[in-house]
């Protein structure tokens, strides 16, 4: 799939590095839920598999819309409140992942 290609169609105002940015973030945090004791798979050579393509576009809108308060945990205002998970996603997304186990090495 062509990620940047639909990413920039979304946010045309992102240059082709800046979206490839979003998309290696959220190819590195599915990597991570997806193995996370197996620090050999990287997200620069993970191939995304067809499953979660709309997941890593959907996990980019989070980025990228959260770009601009990264560091928010929590605030409240006029009934409003916020709180942002760990990894800057929602636990929505990240319930969307099912963990892989591995055999040890």
């Amino acid at each position: 799939m062509d990620y940047v290609g639909a990413v920039k169609s979304k946010y045309s105002y992102l240059s082709d590095d800046e979206a490839q940015l979003y998309i290696n973030r959220a190819k590195s945090i599915l990597v991570e839920q997806l193995y996370p004791a197996d620090i050999s798979v990287s997200y620069d050579t993970y191939v995304v598999p067809p499953r979660f393509d709309m997941w890593i576009l959907d996990c980019v809108d989070e980025l990228i819309e959260r770009a601009g308060i990264s560091s928010l945990t929590a605030y409240r205002e006029n009934g409003v409140s916020y709180n942002w998970g760990k990894s800057g996603i929602s636990d929505g997304l990240l319930q969307r992942i099912q963990r892989n186990a591995g055999t040890v090495k």
